[in-house]
């Protein structure tokens, strides 16, 4: 179900721009909208997309019975995730633990500069993404089994 979620709005997270750019004209963006930098746009929405709706989906109501905690510290982690690098900057120490929450940052990090999606980091993040999504889905259902919920 989070996989379908994820997919349905990074259709339109990729295709948008695409809209606008047919409206506007060619010079939206810097270069060239091509089909690949789309398909690796959408893996990578889809990827980013089902990372944070599982870590959302942590605290479900059956797991979290006051909802705004659970809201509240959802925020707190993706914020974390996508300042993790001037946490690390201001507090050194934090690299030790940063590794826990999700690697929104890398993204920013390793696109930086660059005109194109690349195979290598396109792969790399969508691995990321993978990993820290199935590990805070696996946390979700253990955590569900253990109070007798299927």
């Amino acid at each position: 179900f989070l996989l379908c979620i994820s997919v349905a709005f990074s259709l339109f997270a990729v295709l948008f721009p695409w809209v606008l750019q047919l409206i506007r004209g060619a010079d939206m963006f810097k270069t060239p909208l091509t089909a690949g930098a789309m398909v690796y746009a959408f893996v990578l929405h889809t990827g980013a997309a089902f990372m944070g709706s599982a870590i959302g989906a942590l605290f479900h109501p059956r797991l979290v019975r006051d909802r705004r905690p659970g809201v509240l510290v959802s925020l707190g982690i993706m914020l974390i995730g996508f300042t993790a690098p001037g946490i690390v900057r201001l507090f050194p120490f934090a690299q030790f633990v940063i590794w826990l929450f999700p690697p929104v940052s890398r993204a920013s990090t390793l696109l930086a500069g660059q005109d194109y999606f690349t195979p290598g980091v396109a792969g790399t993040l969508l691995l990321q993404y993978a990993v820290y999504g199935l590990v805070f889905s696996a946390v979700r259902i253990v955590s569900l089994s253990k109070r007798k919920f299927p």
